[in-house]
């Protein structure tokens, strides 16, 4: 006990003494020293703020006013491009049709995914009522059937004319052969009377040749007529040829207008 009080090291309450000084029985006991209490490092003020600053978040900065686009200078005039050159003519079968440049297009195929169409180039222009003319089969056809009735008509009106003038040739002939007969007749009749050299003969002799000649201007006459008519029927058939081939040409440019999308004309 006297150690303890002269170190000053003693925690507690003392043990329980008696009058003198003695000690009592009961038991009496020495408090622990308590552990040295670990100390936290003080966080000053001002950290503290620093950390709670850096942990919040951080308010957006006024953006600073958009400045006034400066005004463009004014362009100059620029030269105006070269036209185009026109597009090459090819010549065809049904005429000259104008060629379009090509395209670098390049278009989708629409439902077929990673494909791609050829570009679409404009449809030519369809040929001329002319050329078209000469194209068409039907109407070619129908041109070679007209052309081959005429020359058969005619064909036919020429072998007319020749047998009309074989046997108008004969008539004549038979004709000059009996006036000759009937004059010799006529003047051995008048001589055998001793009148051959009379006016009586002379008068009998001029009315047989008259007959004659009335014949003959009749053959001759009907040879007119009939080539009239020869002309007048080759006449007839051309215009029926006519109006055929127009009837042939508007067919055909209806057929073109109806294949190439075209105004009926």
């Amino acid at each position: 006990m006297a150690i303890l009080r002269e170190t000053g090291s003693l925690t507690g309450r003392g043990a329980p003494t008696g009058a003198f000084g003695q000690t009592t029985g009961a038991p009496f006991s020495i408090a622990a020293r308590p552990a040295p209490k670990t100390q936290k490092p003080k966080t000053s003020s001002g950290a503290v703020t620093r950390r709670i600053q850096s942990t919040a978040p951080k308010a957006a900065a006024p953006k600073a006013a958009a400045k006034p686009a400066a005004p463009k200078a004014p362009v100059a005039n620029k030269p105006a491009p070269a036209a185009p050159a026109p597009p090459p003519i090819s010549t065809t079968p049904i005429g000259q049709v104008v060629i379009p440049p090509p395209s670098d297009t390049i278009m989708p195929a629409g439902d077929l995914p990673g494909t791609v169409n050829q570009v679409q180039t404009p449809p030519p222009a369809p040929p001329s009522i002319e050329d078209y003319l000469g194209l068409d089969t039907g109407y070619l056809g129908q041109m070679q059937q007209l052309q081959k009735a005429l020359s058969d008509f005619q064909a036919s009106q020429l072998q007319q004319q020749n047998q009309f003038d074989v046997d108008n040739t004969r008539q004549l002939r038979d004709l000059g052969i009996q006036q000759q007969q009937q004059q010799d007749s006529l003047q051995e009749d008048f001589a055998a009377r001793g009148l051959a050299n009379s006016g009586a003969f002379a008068d009998a002799l001029g009315q047989l040749n008259q007959g004659f000649l009335g014949q003959q201007t009749d053959l001759n006459t009907g040879r007119s007529n009939f080539m009239s008519q020869l002309e007048q029927a080759l006449q007839d058939f051309q215009s029926q040829q006519n109006m055929a081939q127009q009837q042939a040409r508007q067919d055909a440019i209806g057929r073109r207008a109806q294949k190439f999308n075209l105004p009926a004309v």
